[in-house]
């Protein structure tokens, strides 16, 4: 499956309050998925990327996130997530003419990981250069989800 196709469902997720519509839309989306990606497809609903039991954190700040799009535009990242207070739609905004190489759900999920696995001295400018070449490579829609799961905010 496309991560763009992920992302829709998570687009009509997003929109919908009621828990039954929500549980149809899961329902759809999983019968649309391969096994594999149905378990990265429930970790992600949970805003994780593996069961609780292992530790899997991305530790990168929406504080770098800020830093590292400032880097794609002219215009005040801060004042941006002010204004439209969430950092995807900041994300989604700054790359609105930038088109995607539709990359498969598996291919994001290994920049995930790779996010997550980078520990020690320079972490913050590694994952930087990681989250910098995977939204190089999206789409505006997929790359405001993507940024919302690296920093947690994923609603």
């Amino acid at each position: 499956m496309k991560f763009s196709a992920l992302t829709n469902y998570l687009e009509k997720i997003e929109g919908i309050s009621s828990r039954n519509d929500m549980t149809q839309v899961i329902t759809e989306a999983f019968n649309d998925m391969s096994s594999e990606e149905m378990s990265i497809f429930a970790y992600v609903l949970e805003g994780r990327v593996a069961p609780l039991f292992v530790p899997a954190e991305f530790n990168f700040s929406e504080k770098s996130l800020i830093t590292l799009l400032s880097q794609y535009t002219k215009e005040k990242v801060v004042d941006l997530r002010s204004e439209l207070g969430d950092i995807g739609l900041v994300t989604e905004k700054i790359l609105a003419k930038q088109k995607g190489k539709d990359l498969d759900v598996l291919t994001v999920y290994e920049y995930l990981w790779k996010i997550i696995s980078v520990k020690g001295t320079g972490s913050v400018k590694t994952k930087a250069n990681y989250v910098g070449d995977i939204l190089s490579q999206l789409s505006p829609n997929e790359a405001k989800f993507f940024t919302r799961m690296v920093v947690g905010k994923l609603r």
